[in-house]
């Protein structure tokens, strides 16, 4: 994947970008870092594939020695930093490739063993995914991150047909309290943007990751950096040499993410409808679904009311709900104790059921 940064002048000897591209070494980026001393610090390297100078467009300066560079650049493999050649006037080190394993097993190595420890706090919570082959958690994560996609043009679509409904004084006022908000267009660019990548990435995974596990590393990262995971979840998923597990990992965050994001969109179709839903309610006739009962998909996340005692229980729908008559039976998996129940939506008990958060 080819990024483009914005590399301060200062921070970089303009010897090295003023060189021929040839002559370039790999630059190290620095992701993991526990004391001062850049031994075992664990990070990406990368090759400037292009490189100029900016001319700031704001104050219309003209390009000299301070001015920014506008480099394209190619990551490329993981490392651990092993020696220190020299620090002034920027470090240079020797480092050692990181390699996921062969397998899942979690054999030691050098690296792996003397530098890098392997957090098993999120085992338990990956339990549910254990039985998925490498192949399904593969094709699970893809379908996925294009929901997600697809969500997101959604959000922006809406949030485009609401800013116009927005009047010039509300905007004004956000603009003079110093909230900085990007437009919808800005937003639907990036979302664009995202989706020819991943579209590109879907259609030439073959051609640079030959091997599964290479195919399992790729895969893992583009939808770590599409769906835009947490700082913390970065850094754990790059020090993982465990493929499988790291498959597991953004699986599973991808997956909640999207139900996160399909519960937030029923909820507000049910505000939006609440009203029509009451005087439908009051109609002479037999009663009917909810509107948003049709919405319901695996991985969709509802609350049902058990009982006095239990209350509104949250759940994930585990199967495509079945349709019989005016019936959806639906299986549920409880978040409080991982027991799996198919339970009936009908119009009757539909009073039961609801979208998780929306009793929040």
């Amino acid at each position: 994947m080819l990024i483009g940064e914005l590399i301060d002048s200062s921070k970089i000897d303009m010897n090295i970008l003023s060189s021929p591209l040839s002559g370039l070494a790999s630059f190290g980026h620095i992701a993991i870092r526990n004391n001062n001393s850049l031994v075992g610090a664990i990070g990406c390297s990368g090759e400037i594939l292009l490189r100029t100078l900016q001319q700031d467009v704001e104050d219309n300066s003209e390009i000299g020695e301070d001015s920014p560079i506008m480099v394209l650049y190619r990551g490329c493999y993981r490392f651990i930093v092993r020696e220190v050649i020299k620090t002034i006037p920027y470090p240079v080190v020797i480092v050692d490739e990181i390699f996921d394993e062969e397998n899942s097993n979690r054999t030691s190595n050098n690296i792996t063993e003397t530098l890098m420890s392997i957090d098993d706090d999120d085992d338990d919570q990956l339990q549910y995914y254990s039985d998925a082959s490498p192949k399904e958690l593969k094709e699970r994560i893809m379908k996925t991150v294009r929901t997600y996609i697809d969500f997101k043009l959604d959000e922006v679509s809406r949030e485009a047909d609401n800013n116009a409904a927005s009047t010039l004084l509300e905007r004004s006022i956000l603009e003079n309290s110093g909230i900085v908000t990007s437009s919808p267009a800005d937003r639907r660019s990036q979302i664009e943007e995202s989706a020819a990548v991943f579209d590109v990435f879907s259609s030439s995974l073959i051609d640079f990751a030959i091997t599964p596990r290479e195919q399992n590393f790729a895969i893992a990262m583009i939808a770590a950096e599409i769906i835009s995971i947490d700082e913390d979840l970065r850094r754990k998923i790059l020090t993982m040499t465990d493929s499988v597990r790291r498959l597991r990992l953004i699986c599973k965050t991808a997956e909640e993410t999207v139900s996160m994001m399909r519960a937030r969109k029923v909820a507000t179709e049910i505000a939006a409808l609440s009203e029509d839903e009451e005087e439908k309610d009051l109609k002479v006739g037999p009663p009917q679904l909810p509107p948003w009962a049709s919405q319901i998909s695996m991985g969709t996340r509802i609350e049902y009311y058990w009982n006095e005692e239990y209350g509104w229980s949250p759940a994930e729908v585990v199967e495509e709900p079945l349709k019989i008559m005016d019936e959806l039976l639906i299986t549920v998996r409880f978040d409080a104790d991982g027991e799996i129940h198919r339970l009936p939506l009908n119009p009757d008990e539909k009073i039961r059921w609801r979208p998780a958060g929306f009793g929040e």
